[in-house]
């Protein structure tokens, strides 16, 4: 607790998590998402940097 004051960064964790929680309600709803695959993701963004 010295070196990490875990109440910082609460609202970009309630950020990343409402981001989280958009796509995992429409996948338990059954309604049409699109999610990314994380190294084909990657692969583009290596590319759009060369």
């Amino acid at each position: 607790m010295k070196h990490y004051d875990r109440h910082e960064h609460l609202p970009e964790k309630r950020e990343s998590i409402r981001r989280y929680d958009a796509p995992l309600d429409k996948i338990l709803k059954g309604e049409e998402t699109t999610l990314v695959d994380m190294d084909i993701y990657r692969q583009q963004k290596e590319l759009s940097f060369s």
